[in-house]
């Protein structure tokens, strides 16, 4: 006879909100791994309830309260951790170095060009004599920066935020991250899941890298690197955080660098709720954002013509489409659900998608990108 699942209510989270969303997708993504490593006969499922104003999570599972947030913290801090940090902190440098150099030869290169273009007698071939030591320098800057990339993978060790700082890598060495995720045993499913919704290396930037997932909103321009980020953010956080987040409806905040999920992260110095001449880092919640890192695995990107989408994200509108579904669903069903959606009713009612929303992508600053507060759809 099959157990009954146990119940969680965790009104913390907030589906309405990008952020806490994203973050429940996360909950049921770490779960439903736990529960294939374990080969549990059932796995989790996640539904929504409105609830107290707000669209709070349900999740079932055969976890009680003190395993549920046992398995969390702990499938966190594996997520999170940094096998040699000495490493690092070298690949780092290294990266840092080839990447100067590899700006400094293309702008050469560039400029060679240029006025070579404005001759009346322009010879591609007198061209490609003299842009050759620059572009020497450069396959050779474009090596050490590949070798200085795998060197920061292998110092940070397996994991879903493991393949560097931010997304920026060559196609190659995306691939390789892909084929030592699937060489790495028990994580290699989080992590491939995750890779798939980082970037995709079929379509490059203009730097020859690959083109990372639309919810890369500061990919290393303002300090923030979103794998990085991610990765210190699990640092923030402990298990009373969690227990906090997941039983008790806290959402607990420090002053880490966010992802810029939130809505409420796109807010000026002067309506900071504590001392707003003095301090100018907003407050995090850790907890959330750490599970919405995870959550954004879900979220498969596909090429779309020079750039890249994802399947639950609006192309056209540059917006998160979601909705939200009050039949308990697996992760396998909820991603097909996420993918498939139309804007039939009598369909989402057939379904049973109780809600609909949608955050538009904002860029006030033109340095940073933000999600708008939701509206319904």
């Amino acid at each position: 006879m099959t157990e009954r699942p146990h119940v969680h209510t965790i009104r913390a989270l907030d589906g309405a909100n990008p952020l806490y969303f994203l973050a429940g997708l996360g909950i049921l993504a770490l779960l439903d791994d736990d529960a294939a490593d374990r080969a549990a006969p059932n796995r989790p499922a996640l539904s929504w309830a409105y609830e107290r104003g707000q669209w709070a999570g349900v999740l079932r599972c055969d976890l009680d309260a003190e395993a549920f947030v046992e398995t969390v913290t702990a499938h966190l801090e594996r997520a999170g951790r940094v096998q040699d940090a000495d490493a690092v902190k070298t690949a780092q440098r290294e990266i840092r170095d080839a990447s100067a150099e590899i700006k400094k030869r293309r702008r050469a290169i560039a400029e060679t060009r240029k006025r070579h273009a404005k001759r009346p007698d322009f010879d591609p071939q007198r061209l490609a004599e003299t842009t050759r030591d620059d572009r020497e320098s450069l396959r050779h800057s474009e090596t050490s920066y590949d070798l200085a990339v795998d060197a920061l993978c292998d110092g940070l060790g397996a994991g879903p935020a493991h393949f560097g700082d931010i997304i920026a890598m060559r196609p190659e060495v995306f691939r390789r991250a892909v084929d030592r995720a699937e060489r790495s045993g028990d994580v290699s499913r989080g992590v491939l899941r995750q890779l798939s919704a980082l970037g995709s290396d079929l379509v490059e930037s203009d730097g020859g890298l690959i083109e990372p997932t639309p919810f890369s909103f500061s990919n290393g321009a303002s300090g923030q690197c979103l794998l990085k980020d991610f990765r210190g953010l699990v640092s923030a956080l402990d298990k009373g955080l969690v227990r906090g987040f997941l039983l008790d409806g806290g959402r607990a905040t420090k002053r880490v660098t966010s992802l810029n999920w939130e809505p409420n992260d796109l807010r000026m110095h002067a309506y900071q709720a504590s001392a707003p001449d003095e301090d100018k880092t907003p407050r995090t919640d850790v907890v959330a954002n750490a599970l919405a890192y995870l959550g954004l695995g879900v979220c498969t990107v596909f090429p779309n013509a020079r750039s890249t989408a994802l399947l639950a994200v609006g192309v056209r509108s540059r917006a998160f489409q979601w909705v939200l579904w009050s039949p308990p669903l697996d992760l396998t069903l909820a991603r097909a659900l996420l993918a498939h959606t139309s804007d039939d009713r009598a369909e989402w009612l057939a379904r049973g998608i109780a809600a609909a929303f949608e955050s538009t992508v904002v860029n006030p600053t033109g340095k940073r990108k933000y999600f708008a507060p939701a509206v319904a759809r």
